[in-house]
């Protein structure tokens, strides 16, 4: 069964490569196809990420952090840790 679908499958692949014009069509549909899975995959591993409760925390520390030491702001009357430890315990 395996066999018959690889077989199959090196068939396909050899018509695409194989067309009579000179745009390489084969080529284009494999770059569509390997692009839109690779896409979904990403857009499947961001999804896990966001919606992980450890992997925010962990982004509102990075961010925390950025903020600290490349924007120092004069004392406004609130800090900008103090605002940011609000946004962590709120999650």
């Amino acid at each position: 069964m395996v066999g018959l679908v690889l077989l199959d499958t090196v068939r396909e692949l050899r018509y695409w490569f194989s067309g009579g014009s000179g745009c390489p069509w084969g080529l284009i549909i494999l770059a569509i196809v390997v692009t839109s899975c690779l896409c979904c995959a990403f857009g499947f591993v961001l999804g896990a990420l966001a919606f992980s409760l450890r992997i925010r925390r962990f982004v509102i520390q990075v961010v925390q952090l950025f903020c600290s030491i490349w924007y120092p702001l004069p004392n406004l009357g609130v800090e900008p840790r103090d605002r940011l430890a609000e946004y962590r315990r709120n999650l």
